[in-house]
């Protein structure tokens, strides 16, 4: 076993060969994600008939699927929010409520 010190080089050699490699395992999952996003919307599209052809809905959905998909996406947040601003309960809360802790003042002499 080394017990040698490590000098600054080595850990800096060290930190960007396992930044570059955590970069591209991510580079590659992301690239899996896209693949398997565009493949789900697509069949899912097809077995419910989200896609109606020949409109104009349709036409926009097939020549810009990634927009369309950022579109049902604001528009689930939107609608989520304008119904709990209104009172109703959609879901479970995950969120932890804490405490507020209101700060002492301090006379300055």
């Amino acid at each position: 076993m080394n017990t040698g010190v490590r000098t600054a080089k080595t850990l800096i050699e060290e930190f960007a060969k396992n930044a570059h490699a955590t970069v591209d395992m991510l580079h590659e999952r992301a690239i899996e994600l896209d693949g398997n996003l565009a493949s789900l919307a697509t069949e899912s599209s097809k077995l419910l008939g989200m896609v109606p052809t020949g409109t104009k809905l349709g036409k926009f959905v097939e020549n810009n699927p990634e927009r369309a998909q950022l579109f049902a996406l604001m528009t689930g947040v939107m609608f989520t929010h304008m119904m709990k601003n209104r009172g109703f309960a959609l879901g479970t809360s995950t969120a932890v409520e804490t405490e507020t802790v209101k700060p002492k003042k301090v006379k300055v002499a």
